[in-house]
């Protein structure tokens, strides 16, 4: 189990505005990603906030070196801890068999995990990674 040195209760918050990272063609007018660090259990939640142009599906593809070992269309577990998804759905989770010699060589094997959903002109998802440090 993790024991840190010195316990700090202040959680971390980073932002970051990512609308420029699309091309205009997406319908993205803005995104912002904030990413807290929950320093009293070691949580990490990865929040996105977005104004679209329209109705528009969402789609995001994850990559995990750690196979999972059962997911539903909310949350994916490993021995390690958890994922649980708010606003999207996990839609699958597969072995990435599309791997060159060179990442199979440094990570083995990855499982892919694709979410999706639909966001009318905004909204917002988040993921929250729960890896049990009490």
């Amino acid at each position: 189990m993790f024991a840190p040195k010195k316990q700090v209760k202040k959680d971390n918050v980073t932002k970051a505005l990512l609308d420029n990272a699309y091309p205009e063609n997406t319908g993205i007018e803005k995104l912002e990603r904030k990413i807290i660090l929950h320093r009293q259990n070691g949580n990490v939640e990865i929040c996105d906030t977005v104004q679209l142009q329209g109705k528009k599906k969402i789609e995001i593809t994850l990559f995990t070196a750690v196979k999972p070992e059962s997911f539903s269309a909310n949350d994916i577990t490993w021995r390690q801890g958890k994922m649980t998804v708010s606003h999207l759905k996990i839609v699958s989770v597969t072995e990435e068999d599309q791997l060159d010699s060179s990442i199979k060589k440094r990570w083995g094997k990855l499982w892919r995990i694709e979410l999706a959903g639909e966001i009318k002109e905004s909204g917002n998802w988040k993921l929250n990674f729960d890896f049990g440090r009490k």
